[in-house]
This record gives C-alpha cells, sequence and structure tokens, in this order.
C-alpha cells in the first residue's frame, strides 16, 4: 500500500516523463498527454498540479460535488468527482 501526499509528508520519485490518460466527457473520449509527470509509487493516488495547468492557460471549476477542468476555449475536457 502506498502513502497519501499530506502536509510535510515526503515521498521518492523515480522518473518523469509523460503520463497518458483517457477520459469520457458526455460520451466523448479523449486522450490526454501530461507532460513532465513526476513516476511516485509510493503514493496511492494520481496528483494533478492545477497551478501547472494554469500555467497552460487550462481552467479548473471546483464546485461542492465535482471538478471540471477546460481548455482555454472553454471546452471541457476532463471531470473529476
Amino acid at each position: 500500500m502506498g502513502f497519501a501526499a499530506s502536509k510535510d509528508s515526503t515521498f521518492n520519485v523515480i522518473g518523469k516523463g509523460k503520463a497518458k490518460i483517457r477520459t469520457v466527457v458526455n460520451g466523448t473520449e479523449r486522450n490526454i498527454t501530461f507532460e513532465n509527470s513526476l513516476h511516485t509509487p509510493e503514493l496511492r493516488s494520481n496528483l494533478i498540479s492545477v497551478s501547472k495547468l494554469a500555467e497552460r492557460s487550462i481552467r479548473v471549476e471546483f464546485d461542492e460535488h465535482k471538478v471540471l477542468v477546460k481548455s482555454a476555449n472553454g471546452d471541457i475536457i476532463m471531470t473529476a468527482k
């Protein structure tokens, strides 16, 4: 079992590269590639840096039930609960 990232926690980074995921938004399948992703096998969850997305003009909107990740032109490219 891996560790969760929490305040003041540390974990090992054993590699850096591209991470590819497939998402489905409103019935449309999308392939997304995250550049400069860190491989941290001790963590049991995947983390996405909101500030790194913002640097690329990607918007992240939170409400009490979900998260929407939108491209610069407003298209929803990923969702999460």
